[in-house]
């Protein structure tokens, strides 16, 4: 009869629910901000373990915020189906029309992981994967940030020019602020020389620095410093420790000097904050990379905000690894820069 079917499939569904709390599973169901807070929890314990940067948890961050930008943070995650987010490129842009096909890709990887985890984890038991649209980047939409143009003219040469004017006792008569402008100097000459991230930069200390050799000429007549780096693997974006050779050396003597006796053990920051207790931060550096932007001419679209060039620190990278490939190898340059010589030759060459 319909009642016993009834009975019968009440206690299934009791008996379920029995072995869901015996697994651990929240029978009523948790929120999506409970659910984001949980998994950045998760991920921390990667960070603690060497497994992910603190700047890798950092972009997590973000790309979750945004998606409780989209989905309300009290939203219950039984409301969600494996479809929720199907078509988050036009949810994403209704948030911000000029978000980037490569940070559509990069959010959907994320929060598809976030959700396969919460179900291999047994915080919620009816979503195993999403879907989501997929996204179709052709290769000129991959790769690489903007970077400044290159050349006598270039707004590269027009910065480094401008440099003794911003540096100037002059123009900076406060000591202290001199002394951080100097520094916001030599933090993007080194970039734009050593093929580093900033991530890589920000986390170096004086015992990463190997040998610094005397000046020497390069194959066009131009006097070079060269250094010696070790890049620690649990400071780089790929996990892999590498050891190069790279131009600069002059910054890095420089930036030790002006450090007058303080701050350079060899377990201190090359780039610390204002107390020497940890890395340089971008709240730091980027008020100076706007005035820099703003002094020789770059529009501001094209270094603040989602509209223009987006022209960053981290495009110095692109800069220098550009620079590279006019007198080296491809293999030099990937393994310079810490990356996969196909990726270069795909992306650079």
């Amino acid at each position: 009869t319909d009642y016993e079917t009834a009975l019968i499939r009440a206690e299934e569904m009791i008996n379920k629910i029995h072995g869901e709390i015996a697994v651990g599973a929240k029978v009523f169901g948790i929120t999506l901000g409970q659910l984001v807070e949980r998994y950045i929890e998760h991920r921390q314990k990667d960070v603690d373990q060497g497994e992910i940067t603190p700047e890798r948890l950092g972009t997590i961050r973000s790309q979750l915020r945004a998606l409780l930008r989209v989905k309300s943070p009290s939203l219950k995650l039984s409301e969600l189906d494996a479809d929720s987010f199907l078509e988050w490129r036009h949810m994403r842009r209704e948030d911000n029309p000029n978000v980037s096909k490569v940070t559509l890709r990069n959010e959907i990887a994320t929060i598809g992981h976030m959700f396969k985890w919460s179900f291999d984890a047994k915080i919620q038991r009816h979503i195993p994967a999403l879907r989501f649209e997929k996204i179709r980047i052709r290769g000129d939409e991959v790769g690489r940030r903007d970077m400044l143009t290159d050349g006598p003219d270039g707004e590269y040469a027009q910065l480094t020019k401008y440099f003794r004017t911003y540096c100037s006792a002059k123009e900076c008569p406060d000591p202290e602020e001199r002394y951080r402008r100097e520094d916001v100097r030599d933090y993007i000459l080194i970039l734009a020389n050593s093929c580093m991230r900033t991530g890589e930069l920000n986390q170096l200390r004086w015992g990463d620095i190997k040998t610094l050799y005397p000046p020497a000429m390069d194959d066009a007549g131009l006097e070079v410093s060269l250094i010696k780096i070790e890049i620690r693997g649990e400071t780089s974006k790929v996990r892999n420790s590498r050891t190069v050779i790279v131009r600069g050396g002059e910054y890095f003597k420089r930036t030790r000097k002006r450090r007058n006796g303080i701050f350079i053990d060899d377990d201190d920051f090359v780039f610390p904050n204002l107390d020497g207790t940890a890395p340089i931060t971008d709240r730091q550096l980027y008020p100076h990379w706007y005035k820099l932007m703003e002094a020789i001419g770059i529009p501001k679209k094209d270094y603040k905000g989602n509209q223009g060039r987006q022209l960053s620190f981290y495009g110095l990278r692109h800069f220098a690894i550009t620079r590279r490939l006019q007198d080296n190898s491809i293999f030099d340059v990937a393994q310079m820069s810490g990356t996969s010589s196909l990726y270069i030759e795909k992306h650079y060459a």
